[in-house]
């Protein structure tokens, strides 16, 4: 897909670059390496998946436009401007860069980014999102909800 979406349009030096300079950043683990690094990046996907979930939640407690906006703009900022690892869009940045025949090989791709972050993504919209409304909210009635 990545090749595909390449062979459609012509990327300049600039892009190319930004692309460079962002598969690194997603790759950073991969020079620390070690176990310790591997499971930096599944707690990021944990820390990640959180924040997504969180925005789901604030976009559907929100009872105007404003309500729902400004939550979900706020949880998906710390998002981005904290790097946190998510596994499909990771996926689709380092399909651009193997269409451009930059950026990491697949293999050191899955093994120290994909993988570990699909591991954390799930435990990450489970655990301290579902689990923890579902417990709040459990003790309510439905006269209270």
């Amino acid at each position: 897909m990545g090749a595909a979406i390449t062979g459609t349009r012509s990327y300049g030096e600039a892009e190319r670059a930004l692309l460079v300079e962002l598969t690194d950043a997603k790759m950073q683990w991969m020079h620390r390496g070690g176990a310790g690094s591997w499971f930096s990046v599944v707690l990021s996907g944990v820390l990640a998946n959180w924040l997504v979930g969180m925005a789901a939640v604030f976009a559907t407690m929100g009872r105007t436009i404003i309500g729902k906006y400004i939550p979900v703009l706020l949880a998906v900022s710390a998002f981005v401007a904290a790097n946190f690892q998510h596994s499909p869009a990771n996926m689709a940045y380092f399909a651009l860069a193997r269409g451009l025949d930059i950026g990491p090989g697949w293999v050191d791709a899955l093994l120290w980014n994909v993988v570990p972050a699909g591991i954390g993504n799930p435990v990450g919209g489970a655990v301290p999102v579902t689990l923890l409304l579902a417990y709040g909210f459990s003790g309510l009635s439905d006269e209270k909800r």
